[in-house]
């Protein structure tokens, strides 16, 4: 249950909340000297038959003074300031309560470029009255303003461009001229600082009415009616670069508008009532839940962008386009509580929801769910335990729980005009439908749960252990078809998954002299399993295989399995090879899976892992003395695989000039033949090492300091003399410390097949609270 703040009758406040802090950017590649990628890259020249690209008189030069620059550091700044403040004002009187707040909110990027960031602007109104005693109402309105200023290009695409470049090259030269090496055409710290912007605009409004009317003692009638509104328009300049070798040079207007409004209604009619030792609850109510979303974009390749307009005569490179969609669920649903004594609990839930997502006759489905409790602490034959075990409870639960997230409309053939046949000199346009399963259904989930709730010295410290298995049916997935269908892969309902763990949760608090501990942990592990797909499996993926198949987790990844690297020709004679390319010593050397001295795809590719985490934990720990406070919580993952690709772990990627990392040094030469990478290489020297394998999937699990903070909370004998109730002050960090095995020096909690994100902040702020 979520809940918002509201004022208190009789108690007029005022509160102010401000935090203002630094950002920096965690878990960048460490790249190699540009001395030593010098030498790295003559190695890998020669390897691979070709001349060696640097004398020792240039390598003496980078080692001495020369460029060294790592481009991916060059786009990001040191540090990027953000701050928020929030203003409250609450109170009433015995019938009216209010709660009035406003926010703000200022967050740099951490690119550089002008002004990147964002702004919110917010504003909250809580209001409750009491009309009389049978009757009352609440309301809440909301608005956020978002205003995101952003770089024109895509940020996978710089951040790309910056990995490979090797640190041989400055990123701009002594005039503070932007430099176009290795024969690129792009410079990424150009396209941020003068390829122009992006601007999105977002206009977020919600309300909410509810009312309650008491019938008779126990007996209520309660209805809500909310919407909410949301607005966004893009508007981009991309500005041409002027720079000779710059292949950024086309002018380009898009505007794009957005709107989604959603509307949310029900009606409840409850009942609540004890007993002597029995009491129950009743609930049957009716809901409403629909949206409607549209939306259109435009583009002009301009002439200039000196204008933030689009201008132009020219009518050939436009284009437009615009969509929209409407959904809906209606739904009846009933809950029945009874508990006994406060020992034995019960409750069951039934709901009946009806989805326009499927045809009519498919659209509705029922959703059944209860849960027992038993409080084994308040029987009598327990009070001899007590002593030892302050509360112990025991609880089960089963449900079914549905899923409609798919596409609007996935019933419905739709059709698709575009210009296909040549009749004469003249173009004519042609209709395609799309495939399409009028027998789509709800996807259901039968989530069953075991759980145990221990107290120990007089509930100080408690313990909560869980049980789950999940069993996901008919879900809603496109299994491919026999090509000779020729109509693409309809949604159907096909397949079963099944995911089964468990959860232990431990929380302590204990004192020592005036000093207030707490300490909590928790530790989960899951286990997903495709049990059923129709007997089909498929392999899906370009740069990262996986595939889903029965008995494995879904998504497994697929691919070679290596062992070894070739020490020498004798091995290499020996075999196996990759189906048409002959390996040399130093490189890797791979599994042959059905002995037939090829290794092929068809035949020879293992299942190695998933990334679903394992042993996801935590930990936290606080305390407070004498006005002093102090957290932190530490968060990780025990076992997990990443799999990475491309120019993020591999030197000399897809035959660029770089990039080289720290790991790379620990690569296989005749004098190190336990190294952990194999020999360099360029070009179509490259195919054997760069093929998919376990080589590429990494340990992925870490330990990551999540947040920290320390505060004080002046004495209130003091505040009272300046009319203050409340002041505390503190100073906090986020993601202020990592331990991963990730090579390559990414971030282990977001990737997963390439470096190419935006990197995780480590935020230093401090901040501020008053009350009055």
């Amino acid at each position: 249950m979520i809940t918002t703040k509201k004022g208190s009758a009789q108690k007029n406040e005022v509160t102010y909340e401000m935090q203002y802090g630094w950002q920096s950017p965690t878990c960048l590649p460490k790249v190699v000297d540009s001395w030593v990628y010098a030498e790295m890259r003559n190695e890998a020249l020669v390897n691979s038959g070709q001349p060696a690209a640097f004398t020792p008189e240039q390598i003496a030069y980078y080692r001495n003074g020369g460029p060294n620059c790592k481009w991916i550091e060059e786009l990001y700044k040191k540090n990027s300031p953000q701050q928020s403040h929030n203003l409250s004002f609450s109170g009433g009187n015995d019938k009216t309560t209010f709660l009035v707040s406003l926010g703000y909110m200022d967050q740099n990027s951490m690119f550089k470029g002008p002004d990147y960031g964002q702004q919110r602007y917010n504003g909250r109104l809580n209001l409750s009255h009491k009309v009389s005693e049978r009757f009352n109402f609440s309301t809440t309105v909301a608005y956020a303003r978002n205003e995101v200023k952003d770089h024109a290009y895509w940020t996978e695409w710089i951040i790309e461009q910056a990995t490979r470049m090797p640190s041989i090259y400055p990123i701009k030269d002594e005039n503070g001229a932007y430099t176009y090496p290795s024969g690129s055409n792009s410079n990424a710290l150009a396209r941020l600082e003068q390829g122009g912007y992006r601007q999105n605009s977002n206009d977020d409004v919600s309300a909410t009415l509810n009312a309650e009317l008491k019938i008779w003692d126990g007996l209520k009638l309660k209805g809500m009616i909310g919407g909410q509104l949301y607005n966004n328009r893009t508007h981009e300049n991309r500005k041409a670069i002027e720079a000779p070798a710059s292949g950024d040079t086309e002018n380009r207007m898009t505007e794009q508008f957005a709107r989604s409004l959603n509307l949310t209604t029900n009606v409840m009619l409850t009942y609540d009532k004890s007993f002597g030792k029995h009491t129950v609850g009743a609930m049957v109510g009716y809901s409403y839940e629909g949206g409607s979303d549209k939306g259109y974009d435009t583009y002009r390749v301009t002439e200039t962008s000196d204008f933030d307009i689009m201008v132009g005569t020219q009518t050939s490179n436009v284009g437009n386009s615009g969509s929209g969609s409407d959904w809906s669920i209606y739904s009846e649903f009933a809950r029945l509580n009874y508990n006994y004594d406060e020992k034995y609990l019960f409750e069951a839930n039934l709901r009946n929801d009806a989805s326009s997502k499927f045809a009519k006759g498919n659209r509705s489905a029922l959703f059944p769910s209860f849960s027992l409790g038993w409080r084994v602490s308040e029987e009598r034959f327990f009070e001899k335990l007590k002593e030892h075990v302050s509360s112990l409870k025991l609880r089960t639960s089963w449900g079914l729980v549905g899923n409609n997230r798919i596409d609007n409309y996935q019933y419905l053939s739709s059709v698709t005009v575009s210009p296909k046949y040549n009749f004469g000199n003249t173009i004519v346009n042609g209709a395609s439908f799309a495939a399409v399963n009028t027998d789509i259904k709800w996807e259901t989930t039968a989530m069953f749960d075991l759980g145990i709730d221990v107290g120990f010295l007089n509930n100080s410290l408690n313990i909560t252990a869980d049980f789950f298995n999940n069993v996901t049916r008919d879900i809603l997935i496109g299994l491919p078809v026999p090509g000779m269908f020729g109509g693409g892969s309809p949604v159907q309902n096909a397949g079963k998954v099944r995911n089964r763990g468990w959860e232990l949760n431990i929380n302590y608090r204990f004192k020592t002299g005036q000093v207030e501990h707490f300490v909590s942990g928790n530790v989960s592990d899951a286990a997903n399993e495709v049990i059923d797909t129709r007997g089909v499996e498929w392999i899906n993926g370009a740069d990262v295989n996986t595939i889903i198949k029965e008995g494995y987790p879904i998504n497994s990844y697929y691919a070679y399995r290596v062992n070894g690297i070739f020490q020498n020709d004798e091995e290499v004679a020996q075999g196996p090879w990759l189906d048409g390319i002959t390996p040399k010593p130093g490189d890797l050397r791979y599994v042959d899976k059905n002995n037939d001295g090829l290794v092929k795809e068809s035949d020879d590719r293992f299942i190695l892992g998933d990334n679903f985490p394992h042993y996801t934990y935590g930990f936290s720990y606080g305390f407070t003395w004498k006005g002093f406070d102090f957290s932190m919580f530490w968060q990780g993952v025990g076992r997990r695989n990443v799999w990475l690709r491309g120019e993020s772990v591999e030197a000399f990627h897809n035959n660029n000039e770089g990039p080289v990392f720290d790991f790379h040094l620990d690569r296989w030469t005749p004098n190190n033949p336990d190294a952990s990478y194999p020999r360099l290489t360029v070009g179509a020297e490259s195919a054997n090492n760069a093929a998919k394998s376990n080589f590429w999937i990494q340990d992925g699990s870490y330990l990551r300091l999540k947040n920290a903070q320390i505060g004080y909370t002046f004495p209130q004998k003091w505040m009272r003399k300046v009319y203050v109730k409340n002041l505390r002050i503190y100073l906090s960090g986020q993601n202020l410390f990592t331990l991963s095995h990730i090579k390559g020096g990414w971030d282990p909690e977001t990737t997963d097949g390439g470096g190419r994100i935006y990197p995780v902040s480590r935020v230093i702020s401090m901040g501020l609270n008053i009350k009055f």
